[in-house]
């Protein structure tokens, strides 16, 4: 290796090192336990600590690859592996829990519906629910009108609402009432 070589490879360590810089000075601004202490959940802690395993890990790599030693065959490298099964077990419990909470909605919007009334329905994003009092069944491609439908869809145009086919129609005026002549002479 001829001394230009070394000089670039001195010189891309130093950009690399002075990109780290900043992010090592924002994790050793506090410790550990102060992160973990004002983390807002679990799994938020969890992450912290995970990634601080990682970062710690990394260095120690970077550094045996300094001193010569290969960090594949040290110690380290079980702890590499074990910091990766931890987390893709939160990513995992992360996932379930997302749809834990989907399953849970839906459940919910099931029961509304049923205690709402027999033949009511819901819509949300773009599905229908129907109770009949047996089930919940229907999606938003088999919808037939309902009675309480047509009767919201009379109610939409006699208020001056736009109706399903797009025309805006004319509320009715109530009707006034004629003074009776006995009325119109006492005033």
């Amino acid at each position: 290796m001829d001394s230009s070589e070394l000089s670039s490879l001195v010189t891309n360590l130093e950009s690399k090192l002075d990109s780290v810089s900043p992010l090592m000075k924002n994790l050793t601004s506090s410790s550990l336990t102060e992160r973990l202490t004002r983390a807002g959940s679990p799994q938020e802690s969890v992450e912290i600590a995970n990634s601080y395993s990682a970062i710690l890990c990394s260095l120690l790599e970077t550094y045996m690859n300094l001193l010569g030693i290969n960090p594949e065959s040290h110690e380290i490298a079980s702890e590499v592996e074990r910091i990766k099964r931890y987390a893709s077990k939160l990513n995992k419990f992360l996932g379930k829990e997302e749809k834990q909470a989907s399953v849970e909605s839906n459940v919910a919007k099931r029961l509304i519906s049923a205690a709402v009334g027999k033949s009511s329905s819901i819509s949300t994003d773009n599905k229908v629910i129907k109770s009949d009092g047996k089930g919940v069944t229907g999606n938003a491609t088999s919808r037939k009108p309902t009675k309480s439908s047509k009767s919201q869809h009379k109610s939409k145009k006699n208020s001056g609402e736009k109706s399903q086919n797009g025309r805006v129609s004319k509320p009715d005026k109530p009707k006034k009432k004629k003074k009776s002549k006995s009325q119109s002479q006492g005033n």
